[in-house]
């Protein structure tokens, strides 16, 4: 078994994010979920469709990115 270097804990995380001119700090898991989110941003802008969908529990989340396609529409 491999050992693995200690992870940050999730009260380590903190984001600055501003929005319309208005600036707030995120702690903790919705931190790390929002810095996952900017860690692949490039991604999500060039899918046209798609689904973000965020798993968490036990200190980790994982950001799973689904692209789709345009529905196809047939006349039978």
């Amino acid at each position: 078994m491999r050992h693995r270097a200690p992870r940050p804990t999730l009260s380590t995380f903190e984001v600055t994010l501003t929005i319309g001119g208005e600036t707030q700090v995120i702690t903790g898991r919705a931190a790390e979920i929002i810095a996952s989110v900017a860690t692949v941003a490039p991604a999500i802008n060039a899918m046209p469709v798609g689904k973000a969908v965020i798993h968490f529990a036990e200190g980790q989340a994982l950001l799973e990115l689904r692209c789709s396609f345009q529905p196809l529409r047939f006349d039978l």
